[in-house]
């Protein structure tokens, strides 16, 4: 893999592609500490066993936020989790993944998972329990839609996208949400797009109206439509 973190680390921007592990986590393998990555792309990892793009145990907690992971692996679980390990995803897109997008594998204590504001393909369906004792919070704005990238290799959104303005509206939360709040919005002022670049909406004209008339006069005419 890419990455190996046994202690906590705040990491963002970054990009995880064609990564491989002959065993688990092809991009990342966390064990220990407690990790934030923000608005990152994860695509075309691999791994010999599981966690084909991420691999989370042994009591660590990892925090995905503003996160695109697609594409990753020919086997089920881009995420793997065991061992006590949390994981907390918001805003994020898991998409084109074979199989189940996020597996928990038996083990010895239960794992968690807190999920809101994000699109995972199959939805629900795409999580694959195998311990049994998964204790997963599914909360507001989880969407199951295709999320129509620009490209396989950009991930980037298009302006008629369904992850555009649907992310989290108050996510710092605080008592505004993002029409009130800055912090709550993209650069461009708008609600928070999903995935780990957001679509720029190019602000319109907001001037004066002009009109133009083939019988106008260049002596008296004022912009009017009627002169």
């Amino acid at each position: 893999g890419a990455i190996y973190l046994g202690v906590s680390a705040s990491l963002d921007s970054l990009i995880f592609r064609s990564n491989s592990a002959h065993q688990w986590g092809g991009a990342l393998q966390v064990e220990n500490g407690n990790t934030t990555i923000t608005h990152s792309l994860f695509f075309d990892n691999t791994a010999g066993e599981d966690g084909q793009a991420i691999s989370l145990g042994e009591t660590a907690g990892l925090d995905l936020q503003f996160c695109t992971i697609g594409e990753n692996g020919l086997s089920p679980g881009s995420i793997v989790l065991f061992e006590d390990s949390n994981l907390q995803l918001s805003n994020s897109i898991i998409w084109g993944n074979p199989g189940a997008e996020i597996v928990v594998l038996e083990s010895l204590n239960p794992c968690i998972v807190d999920i809101d504001y994000c699109d995972i393909e199959n939805g629900l369906d795409g999580i694959d329990d195998q311990s049994g004792e998964l204790s997963l919070t599914w909360g507001e704005g989880n969407l199951n839609v295709d999320p129509q990238f620009d490209s396989d290799t950009t991930h980037a959104l298009l302006s008629s996208l369904p992850c555009i303005d649907v992310g989290d509206p108050n996510y710092d939360g605080d008592t505004e949400n993002w029409e009130t709040d800055p912090d709550d919005r993209d650069p461009d002022g708008t609600r928070m797009d999903l995935g780990a670049y957001y679509y720029h909406h190019e602000p319109g004209y907001v001037g004066r109206g002009w009109h133009v008339s083939t019988d106008g006069s260049d002596a008296s005419g004022t912009g009017s439509i009627d002169s």
